[in-house]
């Protein structure tokens, strides 16, 4: 009697678990249909439902995780650090990686280079040479080098990219990116027709700006694009860039 009662007791567990384990799945992917369809706040919502409802265990860590890159989408990186590092003591071996790698991301996109590449290279400490993650890695500490003029060092680990995963999307990107010199442009236009992209140019020159034009082949096209300035430092370009929004009401993408 006894064996079936706890055979009994046994199998509620297992279904009550089972239960548990598909509310938290189906509530997860609603959080995370609604992150990917820009509804950020409602995202944050179901996350917050996720946590009454899951006060503690490693599913938190995934809670926390993605309510991080709630507030990754909204550009609010502070509170995106809130939430990432509340998933540290909950997340296991491969979803602890990708919340420091996030964490890494947030002080990138605020401009916080030096804080990103130290917590980038901690995370190239622990894999091995063969790892797929370096790939990515790499690419990211080459980018915050360029962002902080560190050319040398942006190209070491750009090299160590091309050596390591020679047909990696990473590397195409790496090359598309590479500085025709060690400065900073702002990219105003990418023509097909040499024509427009020389009348832009011409247009720019004539109000005082330094405009240059480059071209590149991608795709199997040649592609002219219009750029303005050679800047020391990234914080250089600011003026200029603003100038050209405001003014010309032209978009810019600042390179590399």
């Amino acid at each position: 009697m006894k064996i079936v009662v706890f055979l009994a007791i046994a199998l509620f567990l297992l279904n009550v678990n089972n239960v548990s384990a598909y509310t938290f799945s189906s509530q997860l992917d609603e959080a995370m249909s609604l992150l990917l369809n820009s509804d950020y706040d409602g995202a944050i919502g179901e996350c917050k439902r996720l946590e009454e409802d899951f006060p503690a265990g490693p599913l938190r860590g995934e809670i926390m995780l993605l309510e991080g890159n709630c507030y990754m989408s909204l550009d609010d990186y502070e509170q995106a650090r809130k939430f990432l590092k509340k998933a540290i003591p909950y997340a296991e071996k491969a979803l602890l990686e990708e919340v420091y790698i996030t964490i890494a991301d947030s002080y990138f996109s605020q401009q916080k280079y030096e804080d990103a590449v130290s917590i980038y290279k901690q995370l190239i400490e622990k894999k091995g040479e063969q790892d797929a993650k370096l790939c990515s890695l790499y690419f990211k500490i080459g980018r915050s080098y360029q962002k902080m003029s560190k050319w040398t060092d942006a190209e070491y680990y750009f090299s160590k990219l091309k050596k390591g995963f020679p047909k990696s999307f990473e590397v195409d990107l790496a090359r598309r990116l590479s500085p025709e010199g060690n400065f900073f442009t702002i990219q105003v236009g990418s023509f097909l027709e040499k024509e427009n992209a020389e009348k832009l140019h011409a247009e720019l020159k004539s109000k005082g700006y330094e405009a240059y034009l480059t071209s590149i082949k991608y795709e199997g096209q040649m592609l002219y694009r219009v750029r303005v300035g050679k800047f020391v430092s990234l914080m250089a370009t600011d003026y200029t860039e603003q100038r050209l929004k405001t003014e010309e009401n032209l978009p810019t993408h600042v390179f590399p």
